[in-house]
């Protein structure tokens, strides 16, 4: 069967998507609403159900939860988010909520104990979470709506539960005090949290330039600089700029060069490299280096004869005196 110009192309695509890498983004969405994902690991105290949604990517639920528009404010009227991860890295955390009055200041907490019982929070309030790693507001106050909006990015070790509050961080209508005033808002409301694995950014090298020339076919090491929200690396070698093999898998973070020696590096030979930046199931491919091997010169003719005399002289000595 003879194949048309359009179907050979057809047949090239789907070679290239066979064997293009599939590179996961690790995404954990947790909801309150009904019909919500992962609902068991979200907890509140003091709020009701609400028949706002919020239609952020990949929120499933078909209503909301909100802290009523009574006195809501401070820690006692929270909503949580819990979260364990399976690996330990670097990850986005963002909240989304429905179209409602919340709090332009609403008070936001990652921590890794109790919700409430305390020391005093950055606004105030008595009785605030216990370890508290990062603290901040968002405003919630018919904006931002229907999307995801980010709180923090946070390195989070595996096996610890991490939480994610928040409540009415200020007394609304607003009561004075050194904040801004946010007499509008009158609720606090949350429609899903979203723990995603953060993009690394890649390494910067060093040592070895680019195109160097001359370099030493022993102790010679390939080093980088690590970029924000790198987890780990991949080293990739070889001779063919688009044939490299992984000689470093999984490096740690504070692994920051590669010896070459194991590689039996020869003379006179152009070789070709990368480093990969990863966190959690994502990578970011660095860029391909390249550096040529200096000479190893052979011995001249003389130099040959020269040593084949002494050899020969040796071995007429031993005789002789054998």
């Amino acid at each position: 069967m003879r194949l048309n110009f359009t179907s050979k192309l057809l047949v090239v695509a789907l070679c290239v998507c066979a064997y293009a890498p599939a590179f996961a983004q690790y995404t954990y969405i947790i909801e309150g609403g009904p019909g919500g994902q992962h609902t068991g690991s979200y907890t509140d105290a003091g709020f009701a159900a609400s028949t706002g949604t919020a239609l952020a990517p990949g929120c499933t639920a078909t209503g909301t939860r909100y802290s009523g528009t009574g006195t809501y404010f401070g820690p006692s009227r929270y909503a949580q988010a819990t979260f364990t991860p399976a690996t330990s890295g670097f990850y986005q955390i963002d909240l989304a909520w429905p179209s409602t009055a919340g709090q332009i200041s609403t008070a936001v907490n990652l921590y890794t104990a109790a919700a409430t019982g305390g020391p005093t929070d950055q606004w105030g309030n008595t009785g605030g979470p216990v370890g508290v790693i990062t603290t901040g507001t968002m405003n919630m106050y018919y904006v931002n709506i229907n999307a995801w909006n980010t709180f923090t990015t946070a390195q989070l070790n595996s096996g610890t539960a991490y939480h994610v509050g928040l409540y009415g961080g200020y007394k609304t209508p607003y009561a004075g005090g050194v904040t801004p005033a946010d007499a509008l808002a009158n609720r606090v409301a949350i429609g899903g949290f979203r723990f995603m694995a953060a993009t690394p950014v890649g390494v910067t090298y060093g040592g070895i330039a680019n195109h160097a020339t001359d370099v030493p076919v022993t102790g010679t090491s390939l080093s980088w600089a690590a970029g924000s929200k790198d987890s780990f690396f991949d080293v990739w070698f070889g001779t063919s700029a688009g044939s490299l093999t992984e000689i470093g898998t999984g490096l740690s973070a504070s692994t920051l060069s590669l010896n070459l020696d194991s590689q039996s590096l020869q003379g006179g030979t152009q070789y070709f490299w990368r480093v990969d930046a990863g966190n959690v199931d994502v990578r970011t491919a660095g860029t391909v280096s390249d550096f040529t091997t200096s000479v190893v010169p052979e011995p001249s003719t003389a130099v040959l004869s020269l040593l084949g005399g002494l050899g020969l002289a040796a071995w007429t000595t031993r005789r002789r005196t054998s």
